[in-house]
């Protein structure tokens, strides 16, 4: 049995075309990859309008229309939480990379790991020449 902690860690950026290998051994190796690649994807971030609170009236409206503006209504404050949340990963992601901030640009990546092709994944590698050590 190996354990993690005698195992070298690799970053795997999955992209639409081709798959990355990134050194991640150290924390400081994990940071100073992840800041790389989020600075390769910062044209990946997009400020989003965020929409207009949308508000009706269910008294004024006929009986047969409440079902359908229920669900417009939380369709509208789900894409209001999506378009800030979306603002925000691009404010955070412009900082990480301005300030050098290796941390931050790795928990960026692990909120965007579900993105299409914007996959982030810390395998482990047995690393026999440890047993030695």
């Amino acid at each position: 049995m190996h354990r993690v902690k005698d195992m070298e860690r690799i970053l795997v950026e999955e992209g639409k075309h081709d798959t990355a290998y990134w050194a991640a051994t150290s924390d400081e190796e994990l940071h100073a990859s992840a800041l790389a690649i989020l600075g390769n994807r910062l044209n990946y971030f997009h400020v989003r309008e965020v929409p207009a609170k949308v508000e009706y009236d269910l008294s004024n409206l006929p009986e047969e229309f409440h079902k359908e503006a229920e669900k417009n209504l939380k369709r509208n404050t789900r894409n209001i939480a999506e378009a800030k949340h979306e603002n925000s990963l691009h404010k955070n992601a412009h900082e990480a990379v301005e300030k050098k901030d290796g941390l931050l640009a790795w928990r960026i990546l692990q909120q965007r790991e579900d993105y299409q092709y914007e996959s982030v994944i810390l395998k482990y590698a047995y690393n026999p020449l440890k047993e030695q050590e």
